[in-house]
């Protein structure tokens, strides 16, 4: 698919986890953004990866991550607030 890339790496710290938001780091610049959909450890679909630990994930976003790019997970919270 053209937004679709399977990606190979390891968790520096943290970790990583399927449906969830990133940021595409190159050179200390944010790139661009995309969803990680599938975390795999070997050929299992796993629920996460944790810090030090190789991975495949299946990328979709409009940046095309390049080889040395850091992937920053993050979630976003939407928080209601109430006016007194």
């Amino acid at each position: 698919e053209k937004d679709n890339q399977i990606l190979g790496g390891k968790v520096i710290e943290g970790q990583a986890t399927p449906d969830t938001r990133v940021e595409v780091i190159r050179n200390k610049e944010v790139m661009g953004e995309g969803t990680v959909k599938k975390t795999k450890r070997g050929k299992e679909d796993v629920n996460y990866i944790e810090t030090d630990q190789e991975c495949g994930l299946e990328y979709y976003g409009k940046t095309a991550v390049q080889e040395g790019d850091i992937l920053q997970f993050y979630t976003e919270e939407k928080i209601e607030r109430k006016l007194d």
